[in-house]
């Protein structure tokens, strides 16, 4: 937790030099939105074996914007990514899939002389589930059965967008410290697979009013 503030601290001394700056009061209100995007982890098999995995995301996000730039509200999304490793002429595909409901709170940024707004999150888990199987295919041929396990979500989310008087739009960066589920076996072996990064684009609509009073 410790590393992730250092670094939103760090981000909110980059933005303030580059003409970001917290508002006073600017469009209070509800915010909800749409996000899909990619996403990209690991399967790790004790710690030796290493596949990259990709895939993709669906996030829908509602959130209340106070008049004191701080942003907080909820977020769920599912998440499907595979991976394939080739060895002795069998090829390996990992399965993950992931759903989630979390809560996240943050400090809108905003540049004067634009709509741009950068708003820097921290998100906890109130659920989070990973799903995983294996397929095998070649000289050997087999599907594994499917294994369920809570998954640890916490990391930083940053959503950069245009607002709008009545929407906005843009992107959002994923950097998760801990998401993936963990299988040992009676043999002492584990498989640990999950995602930590992505990127989203993301569409919302909001209710509220801008304000013209700015902190100068």
């Amino acid at each position: 937790m410790l590393t992730l503030l250092l670094r939103l601290s760090k981000l909110i001394l980059i933005m303030s030099l580059m003409g970001f700056f917290p508002l006073v009061a600017y469009s209070s209100g509800l915010r909800v939105g749409y996000e899909t995007g990619n996403v990209s982890g690991t399967y790790k098999k004790s710690a030796t074996s290493i596949t990259a995995l990709t895939g993709n995301n669906q996030v829908v996000h509602l959130q209340y914007r106070s008049p004191y730039t701080i942003v907080f509200g909820l977020e769920a999304g599912q998440a499907a990514l595979s991976g394939s490793k080739i060895s002795d002429g069998t090829t390996t595909k990992y399965n993950f899939s992931h759903q989630f409901m979390g809560l996240n709170i943050g400090l809108e940024l905003e540049n004067k002389f634009l709509s741009l707004v950068i708003a820097p999150q921290f998100i906890y888990p109130i659920f989070s589930t990973g799903t995983y199987y294996s397929e095998k295919s070649g000289t050997t041929n087999s599907v594994s059965k499917k294994l369920s396990a809570k998954t640890g979500l916490a990391g930083v989310e940053v959503p950069v967008y245009i607002d709008f008087t009545h929407f906005y739009i843009g992107f959002k960066i994923l950097n998760y410290v801990t998401n993936e589920m963990t299988v040992e076996y009676a043999t002492g072996e584990t498989e640990k697979i999950g995602y930590k990064k992505g990127y989203t684009l993301m569409i919302g609509w909001k209710t509220g009013k801008k304000s013209s009073r700015r902190r100068r």
